[in-house]
């Protein structure tokens, strides 16, 4: 029993989908729904949120193999105040600890390749590289894919390219475009992924994967354009424009700008593949064409196809818009020999003063935390501890308040220690706000992301 953490989504359900007839595959997933949609032999589901330690000790159980196919650069919450790069480490984080305690013992990831040098590294990919160290911290084999541009039905990266194509007569083409690339097709993908599984000389290396040719992104526009009978009129500019030029991507391309900021960032890097044993391999064995690549992802008329067995955007941001909770994450220095425990307590301390007289937070015999009003009983929130065995994780669950809905699950505020022990990571998650929305985000959100960044800077004072 293999378990696939983005099983549903767009390498992941391919890959499944090919080689479900030679394994036994667990799709973890946020949505049943997009889980039974694979259906089949051979196939379970669990209905997991990877925010939640709990729930994905309980979709690993029984499995020693695991591949790590998630990002998070799409919003999983109504309201989400988190970079990327924070969401990806939290998220890498609660895997590593799960796959450690269920004794899984061999994790294939998807990461991204990198340039070469010593050049600032773009955040896309430097949080891909943060997510390898993560893993590889507690799970005793892991090992590491890095690629490019996927082509394939559903794939992020060619569905941006591809709108872009067929929507605009004229592209303006910054500087960007002078950097290579090398694509591959999302079947060649998969097909690593077997060979790592399958492979045991393989574990626990890294491995870039392009099956295409190299070639200057402009290049890679201009000949998606010609297989697919669009041929946009192109004018270059000696300047990248990023803070412009993502805006149109996102309208044009089609894609939340939430994923394409991260996305335009990295096209400044030329990203080569290195040789390995892995890419001598696929040589061997040979690639689909770029040409083939392309009229394989998309449709009669050019427009880049979606993935059947994923549920449509719109629904899926409908189903988070319902569920109206709150995610917000930080990261945050914090001083040398601390644990989550002691930075924990000092923020129920610091809080107490912060705002003077009005508000006011104490902590019981038992460590519920209390934070209300002056003169007022009823408290505005009470966070219960739950887990504070470990040294480098402590995590209250929101268990009432005035500010907290009733009628929902509780959320939880968690303190980790990440990054082998340099960096602390703060997560409030799950969290059903009682003032009416459109009120909670002009007020309470606010309030909740300035007392963050405060406690942040009281942090890096004590470091020093």
């Amino acid at each position: 029993m293999v378990a696939v953490a983005g099983g549903s989504g767009f390498v992941g359900s391919h890959f499944v989908s090919e080689y479900r007839g030679r394994r036994s595959f667990r799709i973890l997933s946020r949505t049943e729904k997009a889980s039974r949609s694979l259906g089949g032999n051979r196939l379970t589901y669990a209905e997991c949120d990877l925010f939640r330690l709990e729930e994905i000790r309980s979709a690993l159980r029984g499995c020693t193999s695991a591949i790590y196919l998630v990002h998070s650069m799409a919003p999983s919450s109504r309201l989400m105040q988190a970079r990327f790069e924070d969401a990806d480490l939290l998220l890498a984080d609660n895997f590593a600890r799960a796959a450690e305690k269920e004794g899984v013992e061999h994790v294939v990831y998807l990461s991204g390749i990198q340039p070469e040098g010593s050049e600032a590294v773009s955040l896309h990919l430097a949080s891909r590289k943060e997510v390898e160290s993560v893993l590889r911290k507690r799970i005793p084999s892991v090992t590491v894919l890095r690629a490019g541009v996927i082509f394939g039905p559903g794939g992020s990266s060619f569905t941006l390219i591809a709108n872009l194509v067929r929507r605009l007569p004229v592209m303006i083409y910054p500087k960007w475009v002078r950097s290579w690339t090398h694509s591959t097709d999302v079947s060649d993908i998969s097909w690593a992924l077997e060979q790592c599984l399958e492979d045991e000389t393989l574990a626990g290396g890294t491995y870039d994967i392009g099956g295409h040719e190299a070639q200057p992104y402009g290049d890679l526009i201009r000949r998606i354009g010609d297989y697919t009978g669009r041929k946009p009129k192109a004018f270059r500019v000696p300047f990248n424009a990023f803070v412009l030029s993502k805006w149109w991507v996102s309208l044009f391309g089609g894609m939340p700008l939430q994923l394409v900021e991260p996305l335009q960032d990295s096209l400044r890097h030329d990203l080569h593949v290195r040789d390995n044993p892995l890419q001598l391999r696929l040589r061997e064995r040979g690639s689909r064409s770029l040409r083939d690549s392309t009229l394989a992802s998309v449709d009669e008329d050019g427009a880049p196809k979606r993935l059947p067995s994923r549920l449509k955007a719109d629904e899926r941001q409908r189903k988070v818009r319902e569920e109206s909770l709150v995610r917000s994450i930080q990261r945050m220095p914090f001083p040398n020999g601390w644990t989550s425990q002691d930075l924990a307590a000092e923020y129920a301390r610091w809080l107490d003063g912060l705002f003077g007289p009005l508000i006011k937070s104490n902590v019981d015999d038992e460590g519920v935390v209390r934070v209300g009003l002056a003169g007022m009983r009823s408290p505005l929130l009470v966070l219960k501890p739950q887990d504070f065995e470990d040294s480098e994780r402590a995590v209250y669950t929101i268990e009432s308040g005035l500010l907290v809905r009733s009628d929902r699950p509780a959320g939880y505020f968690d303190f980790r220690i990440v990054s082998e022990g340099k960096e602390l990571i703060t997560c409030l998650s799950g969290y059903a706000p009682a003032l009416p929305w459109w009120l909670y985000v002009i007020a309470q959100a606010r309030i909740h992301k300035l007392v963050m960044w405060l406690f942040g800077r009281r942090l890096a004072r004590i470091s020093k």
